[in-house]
């Protein structure tokens, strides 16, 4: 096969690359030369093959659209000034091993999920952030927008329903023309803890110095991204602390033992909404494990459950 030919080819890979070598490397020995002027032709052969290979090759997979060369890994909701961290497809271990403890059955079985590539939240949505929907809209602030342990502007939004985060992302939708949604349950979980199947966002130790937690006892939220230490593996600040965040997924305490292995959406229905990483109020020990799940009725406003934006990236690594 001539050499353009193998580099271009749809679907060519190192195989190719295996195959051509093995025909110049016969081609040159069956020049009954030298052996000296036989590696010397072995080498430039090989030389000129590598170079051309590593030129056409990225070229190759542009035009394939399996790989998006030009992916940013950060892009931004004008409009809030909300920065969002690309996650790309792929597999990631969601769940917990057994434990033969009641509180962490509904994590279990441990077991491997695969996503197509999206954008997430770099910090959960803030009161300042929040408040543009509601000046805009004249939708009803906050249950505690008065509270001064909740209300600062850099503070994430609390005190918002399931339906209020919803109504939120649509205002979002309509003057953007975008696809922003809250995030599924193992959108959530890959975001926070990577491939590797952590315990926390930082890492698989325990570490109070790294979260707003019960153990902190500033019995209180934060300002976003006040715990650079405890940020996740693709970026993602506050997801083991600080305050829950609403996800679309209904909660069932056995969705893990029937849920399927690419891209989960959750039970069909249901009574609760499940919310996912921990809180200034529980222990972080416990509460703050990337593989803990929670719920609350959609209709509550809870002073420690806010809101993380999710886009779907256009085009995944896959084409």
């Amino acid at each position: 096969m001539p050499l353009l030919q193998c580099l271009s080819r749809p679907g060519a890979d190192w195989k190719d690359v295996y195959l051509f070598l093995e025909f110049t490397i016969e081609k040159i020995l069956n020049l009954k030369k030298q052996r000296f002027g036989v590696t010397i032709f072995l080498f430039y052969y090989i030389l000129r093959f590598c170079a051309l290979y590593l030129i056409f090759q990225p070229l190759r997979i542009i035009t394939s659209g399996y790989i998006p060369m030009s992916t940013p890994q950060e892009i931004t909701i004008d409009l809030l000034s909300y920065p969002l961290v690309y996650v790309p497809e792929g597999a990631f271990i969601m769940g917990t091993l057994p434990t033969g403890l009641r509180k962490t059955d509904h994590e279990e079985p441990q077991r491997t999920v695969t996503l197509n590539a999206y954008y997430i939240g770099k910090f959960p949505v803030t009161n300042a952030q929040y408040a543009q929907f509601v000046e805009a809209t004249g939708y009803y602030p906050p249950r505690f927008h008065a509270d001064s342990r909740f209300n600062a502007p850099d503070c994430p939004v609390v005190g918002v329903s399931w339906y209020d985060a919803r109504e939120f992302l649509r205002y979002l939708n309509e003057l953007g023309g975008d696809a922003y949604r809250l995030p599924t349950e193992a959108e959530w979980e890959k975001a926070a803890r990577g491939i590797d199947g952590r315990e926390y966002p930082w890492g698989n130790e325990w570490d109070p110095a790294k979260t707003n937690s019960s153990e902190s006892r500033l019995k209180r939220t934060t300002p976003v991204g006040s715990y650079p230490e405890g940020v996740s593996p693709y970026g993602c600040y506050d997801m083991g602390g600080n305050v829950y965040e609403w996800c679309i997924d209904w909660f069932h305490p056995e969705t893990y033992q029937y849920a399927p292995a690419q891209n989960p959406l959750g039970p069909a229905e249901g009574r609760r909404r499940v919310i996912r990483g921990g809180s200034w109020v529980p222990r972080g020990q416990f509460a703050a494990r990337c593989a803990n799940r929670a719920a609350y009725e959609p209709i509550e406003m809870v002073h420690n459950v806010g809101i993380r934006i999710v886009q779907p990236a256009h085009r995944s690594t896959s084409g």
